[in-house]
């Protein structure tokens, strides 16, 4: 009883330092950016996410002010994803496999409380080879579903294919009509299921430097945040993680070369080969060299190789 009388006491305190019932009507309508509170995130619609304590009908204290449409939501509609250095890495390169078109992934996903943890990225080879877009097909979903089960053995996390990724090559990384159409069929297995999309082969003006950046997205426009962050040892074991993403990493010259064994011209296959060997596995074969003697440096312990790790994959 005392906590109902205290709510109600707090919503008329409210609505009086709002100016009254009308002006916590304009407040709650209202268009422009008001920051109450702090900055959390912002979605590809331009659409900003505050904290905030004092707007009483924000009943999970997450509102966003200076929404385009005008409306508030609620921090059920804003999933919170956090993405390991070392998955991000596999999808960057993954991404940068085809300058022209586009490739997909898959993503391990075991759902917490406060947010959804990706724990690996799962290059596929791809059924359509187009510029402007990718397709997910129940085969490649079976494929993932037998990677999450070996997964789950080697890190000992409950894991589901719960997200996908692909690139945009030289375009922003805003979802297309066809990228929403893709996602809505995901969605229907799962409404948590949510993809990622990076930009690449993006250079700006005047500067030699690319740069790469990447949204979270759904169907319905529901705003993903979505954060780069590693994986606390607390969760699982930094060494039996790593393993885990170089593995997956490794296996996207698997992924490109199925790709290219598809294809009905013989000189083709044979000019595209090439090309994987110069631009993809010779520059991955150097790196995997790198990271292996990193990792087994004489007197070296786990604590240390993690460290080193950590720092590699920045």
């Amino acid at each position: 009883m005392a906590g109902v009388v205290a709510k109600i006491s707090k919503l008329f305190s409210i609505i009086k330092q709002n100016g009254g019932i009308r002006g916590s009507i304009v407040t709650l309508f209202r268009t422009d950016e008001l920051k109450d509170g702090t900055l959390v995130g912002e979605d590809y619609l331009g659409n900003k996410y505050y904290e905030n304590n004092r707007y009483f009908l924000g009943r999970n204290r997450w509102v966003v002010y200076g929404n385009r449409f005008g409306w508030d939501y609620e921090a059920s509609q804003m999933d919170d994803v956090r993405l390991p250095p070392s998955v991000f890495q596999t999808i960057v390169t993954h991404a940068l496999t085809h300058e022209r078109e586009e490739v997909a992934g898959l993503l391990a996903v075991e759902v917490l409380e406060s947010h959804l943890q990706i724990y690996a990225a799962i290059p596929l080879p791809r059924s359509v080879q187009k510029s402007d877009r990718v397709e997910i097909s129940p085969e490649d979903m079976s494929i993932g579903a037998t990677k999450c089960e070996e997964l789950e053995k080697s890190l000992g996390r409950k894991l589901s294919v719960l997200g996908w990724y692909h690139s945009h090559p030289h375009i922003t990384p805003h979802p297309s009509a066809i990228d929403k159409e893709m996602q809505g069929e995901l969605q229907k297995l799962d409404s948590k299921f949510f993809g990622i999309i990076v930009s690449v082969f993006v250079s700006e003006r005047d500067k030699k430097e690319q740069v790469i950046s990447f949204i979270g997205f759904r169907k319905e426009d529901r705003p993903i945040k979505v954060t780069i962050e590693p994986l606390s040892a607390e969760i699982v074991s930094p060494i039996a993680h790593f393993k885990a993403c170089l593995d997956m990493w490794r296996s996207i010259p698997s992924a490109v070369f199925e790709e290219i064994a598809r294809q009905d011209d013989g000189c083709q296959r044979l000019l595209k080969t090439r090309d994987v060997v110069n631009d993809v596995i010779f520059p991955m074969t150097t790196s995997t060299k790198y990271l292996d003697s990193a990792l087994h440096l004489p007197g070296k312990t786990n604590t240390q190789c993690t460290s080193t790790t950590a720092t590699l994959l920045r």
